[in-house]
C-alpha cells in the first residue's frame, strides 16, 4: 500500500508550480518592473502589480470579495473636513503663520476636494 501524500500548508498562491497562467503573467511582469533602475512611480507599479496579483488568486482560490465600506469612507472624510477645519483654526488664534501653507492642509484639502469630486 503505497504512502498518502503528505497534506501541505503551504497557500497555493505561493507555490509556482500551482500558478494560473493570469498569475505567472502577472509574476513575470513584476520582476520586469524590478529589473529597471529605482524609482518611486515603478515601486507603485510593482505594489499595483501584487495587488493585482492577490486579486487573480483570491478568485482562484474562491475567496469572496470584500464590500466596500462606503459608510466608513464617507465618515473618514467627515472627520478630515473637522481636522483641517480646527487646525487652521488654531494656527489662526494662535499666530502660528498661515496654515494653508502646511504641507498636510495642501495635502487634506487636496484629498477633501478629490473626495467630493472637485478635481
Amino acid at each position: 500500500m503505497a504512502a498518502a501524500a503528505p497534506e501541505t500548508t503551504i497557500p497555493r498562491r505561493v507555490q509556482l508550480e500551482r500558478l494560473t497562467p493570469a498569475e505567472h503573467a502577472i509574476r513575470k511582469a513584476v520582476l520586469a518592473v524590478e529589473a529597471l533602475p529605482a524609482d518611486v512611480r515603478l515601486t507603485d507599479a510593482v505594489i499595483l502589480l501584487g495587488q493585482a496579483r492577490n486579486k487573480v488568486a483570491d478568485f482562484v482560490d474562491g475567496v469572496p470579495r470584500a464590500e466596500p465600506r462606503q459608510d466608513v469612507a464617507s465618515e473618514l472624510l467627515d472627520v478630515l473636513v473637522e481636522m483641517v477645519e480646527e487646525k487652521v483654526e488654531y494656527m489662526r488664534i494662535n499666530l502660528l503663520g498661515n496654515p494653508e501653507k502646511q504641507h498636510t492642509i495642501k495635502r487634506a484639502r487636496a484629498a477633501i476636494a478629490k473626495a467630493e469630486g472637485r478635481t
